[in-house]
């Protein structure tokens, strides 16, 4: 069932999935030395605005993990009819067990062609 395979693995090294759930679960992901940070920089967001962490309120009450969103400003690739960057509207979906660690994003890029009307996921 391709359902249930991963999209993409990562050898990350010598990291505890506690240290690679602290990072992802913390409130600050524009620390110099956190992991999101790196991911951002790599891929060329600017203008980030972060938002807090969902309470356990409405929608949220019912994800298991954490969820936030995120503002920010991406590059796009060259293609026709196309910005050199775009906004993106994010949301952000942790969820850490003993012996795993999921991070899940939907994307919409608000300054793309019909890019409100597909999620990137």
């Amino acid at each position: 069932d391709r359902l249930n395979e991963p999209l993409v693995e990562v050898v990350l090294g010598e990291v505890s999935l506690q240290e690679i759930t602290r990072s992802l679960e913390a409130d600050d992901w524009e620390d110099a030395d956190g992991l999101m940070t790196a991911y951002f920089t790599a891929f060329g967001a600017t203008e980030l605005e972060i938002g807090p962490w969902a309470s356990g309120r409405g929608a949220a009450a019912q994800v298991k993990g954490k969820v936030r969103s995120i503002e920010m400003r991406m590059p796009v690739p060259p293609q026709p009819m196309c910005p050199k960057e775009t906004r993106c509207a994010t949301t952000w979906h942790v969820m850490a067990s003993d012996d795993k660690v999921v991070l899940e994003s939907v994307t919409m890029s608000l300054d793309i062609p019909y890019g409100t009307s597909f999620n990137t996921i």
